[in-house]
């Protein structure tokens, strides 16, 4: 009987880590593990308030994605796997090279702060790093804002 139990755990991991590295999403798994609990089935989507009208441009936090590479969409045997060699380079890069770098900056830093502006950003982080950051769409640029110590790709279409 043990031996059932572990060999059912070991299949219902190996079946999410192949699912995870083949880029589903782990809650479109839920299936797998049983129902949902009571609390989590009927809750329902709070109303949504007006927004007032911004005309900044949109942005969001760059992680990998926002490259022009690995942007086609749809899932299958040939597509995800091609979707994530191409998103591997721009994971290293966006999800680790640059937050290392800018934990390194902070470190060195007598006030524990990162890079002050865009420019210190660029100049310190990407360039001393020898960073090469994705290519980015049309009309998109990247930002980094100092008061979160992120950076960002700036959509202006």
């Amino acid at each position: 009987m043990r031996r059932t139990c572990t060999t059912c755990l070991l299949t219902f991991g190996l079946t999410l880590s192949v699912a995870l590295l083949a880029g589903c999403n782990p809650n479109d798994l839920v299936d797998m593990a049983g129902p949902a609990p009571a609390d989590q089935a009927d809750a329902s989507p709070a109303p949504e308030a007006e927004q007032p009208v911004d005309d900044t441009p949109d942005r969001e936090v760059a992680t990998a994605g926002v490259g022009k590479k690995g942007r086609f969409k749809g899932d299958g045997p040939l597509r995800t796997p091609l979707r994530q060699h191409a998103l591997a380079p721009q994971r290293i890069v966006l999800d680790i090279q640059i937050p290392t770098m800018i934990r390194q900056y902070k470190a060195l830093d007598p006030d524990g702060k990162g890079p002050s502006s865009h420019e210190v950003f660029m100049k310190e982080i990407i360039e001393a790093a020898r960073i090469e950051l994705p290519v980015l769409p049309e009309g998109d640029r990247y930002e980094y804002d100092p008061e979160d110590e992120q950076l960002y790709v700036v959509h202006e279409n």
